[in-house]
């Protein structure tokens, strides 16, 4: 994960990558940290997750933050402060939590857990060089007559391709799609009901679960409610 910290207090900067790459070292993970003091040097491409100070003397935070959902609704953005009050007006899309300091160690573990999630639930896959779409815009993919197609959030279905189930399972079982059968992957994001032998989805659609899948589909749905259920 790409993180960036923007904090015009240099020991700020400091104690926050040094428990980041703790957490990291704790889970096994590997953290890519760039410290930023002053917000005019900030590069907001390539970034997956910003931890930005809310009040900085060169720009403030929370503009930066609407600057930056109007380009794209990202980097994943945590708000630090010593001015809680600020916190009331540090929303966006993009923004996912809020830590005063000093910062607590337990509460930034949780935004870490967080963060990391969003960002694993979230990928861009092509259909064809014109047509691409973002994980979190398919409700399922289905085979049909050979090939394989998307149903989109808003029901419609993206152009047909020669991609096997088993090539999407591979691709997109760590983004929290389950293979329901052998010619169905569903996002778990749109999963109203689940229950032996058929999953509802939010929107109504009804599919059928296959007997030799259904409890392999019930645990990694369970598992990703678990998930869902920490950052409610």
């Amino acid at each position: 994960m790409k993180i960036t910290i923007c904090d015009d207090m240099p020991q700020d900067v400091d104690r926050l990558t040094f428990l980041c790459r703790k957490y990291a070292k704790q889970n096994h993970l590997e953290f890519e940290i760039e410290k930023v003091t002053n917000p005019d040097n900030l590069n907001l491409e390539n970034m997956d997750l910003l931890f930005l100070d809310i009040e900085m003397p060169e720009k403030n935070g929370i503009q930066i933050q609407r600057e930056r959902e109007l380009i794209s609704g990202r980097p994943l953005i945590i708000f630090f402060t010593n001015y809680p009050a600020y916190s009331m007006s540090s929303h966006g899309t993009n923004v996912i939590g809020f830590l005063p300091k000093p910062v607590k160690e337990s509460l930034l573990g949780d935004y870490l857990d967080k963060a990391l999630v969003l960002l694993q639930s979230n990928k861009v896959v092509g259909f064809d060089r014109e047509e691409r779409y973002n994980t979190r815009q398919i409700q399922y993919i289905v085979m049909d007559h050979g090939c394989s197609k998307a149903v989109l959030k808003d029901g419609k279905q993206s152009i047909g391709i020669y991609k096997s189930i088993i090539e999407w399972e591979q691709e997109l079982i760590p983004y929290w799609f389950i293979k329901i059968s052998q010619s169905c992957l569903v996002n778990c994001q749109y999963i109203d009901k689940l229950v032996a032998g058929k999953v509802t989805l939010k929107d109504g659609t009804g599919l059928t679960v296959s007997r030799r899948a259904f409890q392999a589909c019930k645990e990694r749905y369970l598992e990703y409610l678990e998930k869902m259920a920490r950052f409610a």
